[in-house]
């Protein structure tokens, strides 16, 4: 019987290797200016990106607003109100007594009947400018009012001229108008969609 042969392989061994002082501040170094590049793009993304959600938003409720109106061949109405802490309105169906202030608790008083509410917090960065012809005196010191209303059975707005320019930071812009028959559309005021048709300049005719 022949012996055995013993065949050994040679194992190698590789030992983990961490990572230098050096090595640990050029990862670091080249990091830190990964995120100076990235920070301010993720900036603008995020103000752009929220100042587009409240003005579709604001869009389709105004469509609601008035498509309730119709339903309920009553008029509505959408209050505005804006203060330190958030930017906010509400759509009601429209009553002879009390009025409707989204800042406030109760939102809606007298026969005011309380269909939808929005709010934005100041934190958002974003905030609801309407028009001046909007505008009505809330009673309340640093709170500032604005109401329109969809009219039955036209639909149409009163005022006719209704304006809402929704701001965010890093001067973003857009402003919601509705059409004579009350239909909502966007326009920006500076340029800064260009997915969006520049406003029109405010006509200087006497």
């Amino acid at each position: 019987m022949k012996p055995r042969c013993k065949v050994s392989i040679p194992v190698r061994h590789q030992l983990g290797r961490g990572l230098t002082l050096i090595e640990l501040m050029v990862t670091v170094g080249v990091l830190g200016i990964v995120l100076a590049v990235a920070a301010p793009s993720l900036a603008d993304f995020m103000n752009k990106r929220r100042v587009r959600l409240v003005a579709d938003e604001l869009s389709t409720l105004m469509v609601y607003a008035r498509s309730e109106a119709g339903l309920r061949n009553r008029r509505v109405n959408v209050f505005f109100s804006s203060g330190g802490s958030q930017s906010c309105y509400t759509i009601a169906e429209f009553s002879a007594l009390g009025r409707c202030d989204c800042s406030s608790t109760p939102i809606c008083t007298g026969g005011f009947l309380q269909l939808k509410t929005v709010s934005i917090p100041a934190l958002t960065g974003v905030s609801l400018t309407p028009s001046e012809d909007l505008r009505y005196d809330t009673g309340r010191e640093g709170v500032v009012g604005y109401a329109l209303a969809f009219m039955v059975p036209t639909l149409q707005t009163a005022p006719g001229n209704v304006m809402v320019q929704i701001s965010g930071g890093r001067g973003y812009q857009l402003r919601m108008q509705l059409t004579p028959l009350g239909r909502p559309t966007l326009c920006t005021p500076n340029g800064s969609y260009s997915d969006v048709p520049r406003c029109a300049a405010p006509s200087t005719e006497s």
